[in-house]
């Protein structure tokens, strides 16, 4: 059976914007160039360019990780998730290259390793004082009984220490190409929150954050609200770490903007490019971050290969 390369357009998907497209290619590359594997189906049973063999994956769950370090932490982590019922897709973590799940644990599981050197790039980062990490974790919800009654989490949780030694934390959320969910939900329990005058939010904002644009962001900084409150934290805010040309988080903190006081306190966004840029100057990150580059932001491999062949659905 003849076998489809990464440049076949057969791999494409027809409704993938642009942006998309390429890096769905990127990682199409990645998984026939850098580990030798043919493209594997999804869970409709089509091929894509992204997905690993399902048959590879059971005999090693660290293909879709970039250092041993982070393959470990993955094996570590998935079970303690998954037993405290989170929302963790398990085909999504060991299979999908394109999925931001497994660029997550890439990124802050590898941060996690190397603790002092990590504080270094999440402040060199964000900009912000960050002077030691106490806690990181991949895929996180409080301990206890969840704040606003629902099954909002965190991507990952960072919990540090200023240079004053206050204790502050970012609630992770993150991008590669994935829109915010487009799912609306509300409830008596976020309208609560939101009316908290140290949660800082405008009159009106609920009406604004609610809709699809902002909804996922709304309840992730009402989550962060709630613990920064009930944990006693100095400061605590959301981190959102997508790519610098990220259009659908440019559009929700345009909306976030117009409904917080004091927006850059309950939300921070810092881009992929600026933390792994910072990691290249850690000597410990340096071999990490050259190969993390490789695989989710030098487009230089498929920069040649055009995408306006038909696709299929």
């Amino acid at each position: 059976m003849t076998t489809l390369g990464w440049q076949d357009p057969r791999l494409r998907v027809r409704s993938d914007p642009s942006r998309r497209a390429v890096r769905r290619q990127l990682q199409g590359w990645w998984r026939e160039v850098e580990l030798g594997l043919p493209p594997g189906r999804d869970q409709d049973g089509r091929l894509r360019n992204n997905m690993l063999p399902a048959e590879a994956v059971a005999r090693d769950r660290s293909l879709n990780f970039l250092s041993s370090e982070v393959a470990s932490y993955a094996e570590e982590r998935a079970p303690v998730v998954l037993g405290e019922e989170g929302a963790l897709d398990e085909d999504r973590l060991w299979r999908n290259l394109l999925s931001s799940m497994p660029l997550c644990f890439n990124l802050f599981g590898r941060l996690r390793a190397a603790p002092e050197s990590g504080a270094r790039v999440l402040a060199s980062a964000t900009g912000l004082d960050v002077a030691k990490i106490d806690e990181l974790e991949v895929e996180w919800t409080p301990d206890g009984g969840h704040p606003l009654g629902d099954r909002t989490a965190f991507d990952a949780w960072v919990a540090y220490r200023d240079s004053y030694d206050n204790r502050g934390f970012f609630a992770v959320e993150t991008k590669y190409t994935e829109p915010f969910s487009r799912g609306v939900y509300d409830r008596p329990r976020y309208r609560e929150v939101t009316a908290w005058p140290d949660a800082g939010f405008l009159p009106g904002a609920a009406e604004m954050l609610r809709g699809t644009a902002t909804n996922q962001l709304w309840r992730n900084t009402l989550l962060a609200a709630a613990v920064r409150r009930e944990g006693g934290f100095a400061e605590g805010r959301v981190l959102v770490v997508a790519l610098g040309d990220d259009p659908h988080v440019a559009r929700a903190m345009a909306v976030f903007r117009d409904a917080h006081e004091a927006p850059q306190t309950l939300v921070h966004v810092t881009t992929i490019e600026q933390l792994v840029a910072a990691a290249r100057e850690e000597e410990p990150l340096a071999p990490w971050s050259e190969s993390f580059e490789r695989r989710y932001l030098d487009l230089s491999p498929v920069s040649a290969s055009p995408l306006d062949s038909p696709t299929p659905a």
